[in-house]
């Protein structure tokens, strides 16, 4: 039974920030304020918290964050891409229609997220955390999750061609309306997973069956 994600909590009065204000991420902490119109790039950061805010078309591009903590935040038409998040604390979070194409999203720790309409080729969540997290209308193809741990998670109208999931237990979570040619899991990882009659062949391939 699918268990309801917590979505962020955010006030209506935020402080506006917009353009050409890219020191706003060098302050450490961000706390109520709609940030929109603001490109990092080839940037480090070594600390950042982000709490009750709005993100909208902001560009973090080849960005190193070393702490990231970040809940009750919506980020919307932003873009991770090839940026270094690893061990980022995400906590009430939604993405929509964003990109973290070759984002490192490893050992991080994932609690009531949703990746809405966003493009993750090549991302990472290796031994990451994901506890009520869910992908919705999302191309993952050739992204990595191995050896992540899944806790009510979801993939719903989601391209996971070619992507990795070994060592992930995929009990109960249902690939059925996603793409999974190419999807790679071993034997003792896919008992149990949720598919359509169609994407048997692909699951077939995976436990050593061959047709003729």
């Amino acid at each position: 039974m699918k268990k309801k994600i917590v979505l962020p909590i955010i006030s209506k009065n935020l402080e506006v920030i917009n353009e050409r204000n890219e020191d706003i991420f060098f302050e450490e902490i961000i706390e109520e304020k709609k940030i929109s119109n603001i490109s990092l790039v080839n940037n480090e950061i070594n600390y950042l918290s982000v709490k009750g805010s709005i993100f909208e078309n902001v560009v973090f591009d080849k960005v190193i964050v070393k702490f990231f903590d970040v809940s009750n935040v919506i980020f919307k038409d932003c873009d991770f891409s090839n940026s270094d998040l690893r061990s980022v604390l995400f906590h009430q979070v939604k993405f929509e229609n964003c990109k973290f194409i070759g984002t490192n999203f490893s050992e991080s720790n994932l609690k009531n997220v949703i990746f809405e309409n966003s493009k993750g080729n090549f991302s990472y969540f290796r031994f990451s955390e994901l506890k009520n997290v869910e992908f919705s209308e999302c191309l993952l193809s050739g992204s990595d999750f191995q050896e992540a741990n899944f806790n009510n998670v979801f993939f719903s109208f989601s391209d996971l061609k070619k992507s990795q999931f070994s060592g992930v237990i995929l009990k109960d979570i249902d690939l059925s309306s996603c793409e999974i040619e190419g999807f790679f899991a071993r034997t003792e990882d896919i008992k149990g997973a949720i598919v359509d009659v169609s994407q048997s062949v692909y699951i077939a391939k995976l436990i050593g069956v061959n047709f003729k």
